[in-house]
């Protein structure tokens, strides 16, 4: 009896061995094979280590016996034997002005055995173009590709990509680098400000500080599109910029005491006597507020349909604790989205009282963006107007799956005011506007 179960057990054991002899064993990975014209550049990915076929399946070779899925068909390296050998994969513009685009050509040889047929190349950045004359390149045949690299808009050190994919799997993109350093002929800092706070009455200032490196460099003129914001040109100096001498001015960019509650926008033109670089461009974004705040101060959506329902809710409250009324609500440019608002005063244990108004309706029937604004008045003396931006954009549908339209016509969205016993539903009136509320 204790005979044949040894036998038994011995030869389970054989059988186990013999099935998985990737677990009595560890198998040290091939070295992979040397690069062709070793002394050439061949730029690629590094290798993968290729599967060991005597391993058991479902086994990963580097976990010990953690249970992996197995393969679901043969798996192939990724080849790192480059078929174009690259006379260089970089290239150095060194230091250039932002005034004109630069270019370089990388020039390579199909040294395989094989026709060699490139499937695309792309840079890392748009102010990068790789172009490639052809596609299909036989076994010693030469060919290039011109990268041309746009410094406008750019300065200091830059490091841009360009990759190279091939048709014939799984060989490895080759890439492709390209330096440079870039020297500004104007230069104008920052190139956009915001400020977030401005009190009606007060109002507030930036400074904007332009500087150029062409000898008796001068400010010409500055304008501002809007007539809330007005520049002064400060003084000037001479100061080291990106390895040179240049001369450094600054601008006061001052939003006017006076200026409406809301959003102002301005383009700010700075106008030089360099030649190759007239004009540059700031914008500036502030927020002119009063005693009535808003939170959120502006209302974003993103619908991932058409005909999608939205609410939006804003809270209104005196930043010094002031009663008010509102005394009118409005929508504009929102008709389409057949918008309705809804006021609820909100009395707090302080015994001061705040406002919340709920924007809802329906979505676009097109894809795109879309714009409208919600006109707050209040009885407050300095903030007796004020209007809270809309923007939108409706997604186009990421899955193309059919969305069911709904019914023809505007879709409302009738807010509710709830009550002690009972949730009764608001009318909206007409003009998408509310009646004032007024505090008891």
């Amino acid at each position: 009896m204790k005979l044949s179960r040894l036998i038994v057990i011995t030869a389970a054991a054989g059988a186990l061995a013999a099935t998985s002899p990737a677990l009595g064993q560890s198998k040290k990975p091939q070295n992979p094979q040397p690069v062709k014209d070793a002394g050439k550049v061949n730029p690629g990915r590094q290798p993968v280590k290729p599967a060991d076929k005597d391993a058991a399946p479902g086994l990963d070779q580097d976990a010990g016996e953690r249970p992996t899925d197995p393969p679901k068909g043969p798996v192939r390296p990724v080849r790192t034997d480059i078929p174009l050998t690259f006379d260089s994969s970089s290239h150095d513009f060194g230091a250039v002005f932002d005034t004109a685009p630069v270019t370089h050509v990388f020039r390579f040889t199909n040294t395989s055995t094989s026709p060699v047929k490139i499937k695309g190349v792309r840079a890392t950045c748009g102010c990068t173009t790789p172009q490639l004359t052809k596609t299909l390149y036989q076994p010693g045949e030469s060919g290039e590709i011109n990268v041309t690299f746009n410094p406008a808009n750019r300065r200091g050190e830059q490091h841009k990509t360009v990759r190279v994919s091939f048709e014939q799997p799984p060989i490895a993109d080759a890439q492709l680098d390209i330096t440079s350093f870039v020297k500004p002929l104007v230069t104008i800092d920052p190139v956009k400000t915001s400020i977030p706070s401005v009190e009606r009455g007060v109002g507030a200032s930036k400074i904007i500080e332009v500087a150029g490196r062409r000898e008796g460099f001068d400010i010409l003129e500055v304008t501002s599109d809007n007539e809330w914001v007005s520049t002064k040109v400060l003084e000037s100096e001479v100061v080291e910029l990106y390895g040179d001498m240049m001369t450094r001015f600054k601008i006061e960019a001052t939003v006017s005491p006076d200026a409406p509650l809301g959003r102002i926008i301005t383009q700010i033109r700075v106008k030089t006597n360099d030649p190759q670089a007239t004009v540059q461009s700031h914008t500036m974004i502030a927020n002119v507020e009063g005693e009535l705040r808003a939170t959120p101060d502006r209302l974003t959506l993103r619908l991932r349909g058409l005909n999608q329902p939205f609410t939006q809710t804003i809270r209104l409250q005196s930043r010094q604790g002031t009663d008010f009324d509102i005394t009118d609500l409005a929508l504009e440019g929102m008709d389409s989205l057949g918008a309705v608002v809804d006021l609820r005063p909100v009395d707090l244990a302080n015994g001061q009282r705040e406002y919340t108004v709920t924007v809802a309706g329906t979505g676009p029937r097109s894809h795109g963006p879309f714009t409208g604004s919600l006109i707050v008045r209040t009885s407050l003396e300095d903030s007796d107007e004020m209007q809270i931006p809309l923007s939108g954009v409706v997604l186009r549908n990421p899955t193309n799956a059919a969305v069911t339209p709904l019914k023809d016509g505007p879709t409302r969205v009738t807010p509710t005011t709830k009550t002690a016993d009972k949730t009764t539903a608001r009318t909206p009136e007409k003009k998408n506007t509310v009646s004032p509320a007024k505090k008891k």
